[in-house]
């Protein structure tokens, strides 16, 4: 009975913990329990696992390899593919009744441990926030990299400053490495990371070859914002204050000769100034808005903002093709009036107001107006001017209290003339209510 004990004693010591991560030697054969995954890009090649057993198998045309009936334990898993680098997948256990999925392992041509980063080599279209802190390049490797050597040998053209971090891994089977650029990058610039060959595994073994990829930051781009359509049916012509957004930050210098307008109109771009919008240093933009010192715009007439592709605008860097942009201002006539259309329970003392875009002929326009009782008389009153631009600003004045409860209409008509004497395009309506 003793030795009985002692045999059973014995097989449960020998027993997998997969739990605890335990391997051993005993083995009972299970179709359930084995290691699958995928390469990508496909390749052919083979894939070993080591631990309790040694096996070899071929990657299917699919790029899919499988192991069954394995022994329960630890492994060890090697993917060698043809024509990339390999890949090893440290600790991977094998338990009962179960099959440890790899999913999809990423391959590529970087010496090992590396195998994949952020942005991809080739990637042309990298977008490049406005604060560096957004920014950041990652490293993914089998092995843990040395981060002193990976500091010092790893260099990126143009010239980027940053730091190294080594951050928590996805999957507690890979070590993954973030730099921090101190500036951000220019929009629409190649950059090339090189890592020294001499760049050593945490286990002193050097990369072999050096490791470099490229990429590009998406091109200098630009919107431009325009005024609100008026009611007057295009681009105000006394309130023309555009605003240009990059994504990048641009010297206000090379601005100025970057942007034409046709017809001209002249004036300054100014940067909006503000913590997003402004570079560290101070000196660059990203936000302009242009003040013109001619206004008013030619009324109902067909304007064109061209941003050329010539001008070195962010470091240099032009936008990729020229920006235009057409607008077409209003027409002259009434911008505002209050009472507003369709306002109700307006005070029965109140003064009617027109605010023109242009300077006014006050006898024609006088003439032209009328506020009556909606389908009732006429309303009489008196008549005062002024404005920023001579008589631009009509005040009309009641003379008796105006009826509680009543729709009363303003009316202006085309035979309202402008101080150089033409006529407006358009009579003028707008309705309110006395509460």
């Amino acid at each position: 009975m003793r030795s009985i004990l002692v045999v059973l004693l014995s097989v449960l010591l020998l027993t997998v913990n997969c739990g605890d991560q335990i391997t051993n030697n005993y083995y009972s054969p299970d179709p359930n329990v084995g290691i699958t995954g995928r390469i990508s890009p496909i390749d052919t090649g083979v894939v070993t696992v080591f631990g309790i057993a040694t096996v070899t198998i071929d990657i299917n045309i699919d790029g899919f390899f499988s192991f069954v009936d394995l022994p329960e334990g630890m492994y060890h898993v090697v993917v060698s593919p043809d024509h990339y680098s390999r890949r090893e997948i440290f600790d991977v256990a094998v338990c009962s009744h179960s099959v440890e999925n790899l999913g999809e392992l990423a391959l590529s041509d970087y010496p090992y441990p590396i195998y994949q980063t952020i942005p991809a080599d080739g990637d042309d279209s990298v977008l490049v926030p406005l604060s560096s802190r957004g920014q950041s390049l990652t490293i993914y490797a089998d092995e843990a990299i040395d981060m002193e050597d990976l500091a010092a040998e790893c260099e990126i053209h143009p010239t980027l400053d940053g730091t190294w971090l080594e951050t928590p891994a996805r999957s507690g089977k890979e070590s993954i490495y973030r730099f921090l650029p101190n500036d951000r990058m220019q929009p629409g610039t190649e950059y090339t990371v090189v890592i020294d060959a001499s760049v050593r595994t945490v286990e002193g073994v050097p990369l072999g070859s050096d490791m470099q990829f490229s990429f590009t930051t998406e091109p200098l781009s630009v919107s431009v914002d325009l005024p609100s359509t008026s009611r007057l049916g295009g681009i105000p012509i006394r309130e023309f204050y555009p605003i240009l957004s990059f994504n990048g930050y641009v010297d206000p210098d090379s601005l100025e000769a970057a942007v034409q307008y046709e017809p001209e109109i002249q004036g300054m771009w100014y940067p909006i100034s503000s913590s997003e919008s402004q570079d560290e240093d101070g000196g660059t933009f990203s936000r302009f808005t242009f003040f013109p010192t001619d206004l008013p715009l030619d009324p109902q007439t067909d304007y064109v903002i061209t941003i050329d592709a010539e001008t070195g605008l962010a470091g240099g860097v032009s936008l990729p093709e020229p920006c235009t942009l057409g607008f077409t201002t209003e027409r002259l006539g009434v911008v505002s009036a209050y009472p507003p259309d369709g306002q109700p329970n307006v005070y029965s003392y109140v003064d009617i107001r027109l605010m023109f875009n242009t300077e006014m002929d006050s006898s024609t326009t006088t003439a032209a107006f009328t506020l009556s009782e909606l389908d009732g008389e006429d309303v009489h009153g008196t008549f005062s001017w002024s404005g920023n631009y001579g008589a631009s600003t009509m005040y009309f004045d009641p003379s008796d209290e105006l009826t509680s409860g009543a729709i009363y209409k303003i009316s202006l008509s085309s035979a309202a003339q402008t101080a150089s004497g033409g006529n407006l395009t358009e009579e003028f309506v707008s309705l309110f209510g006395v509460r």
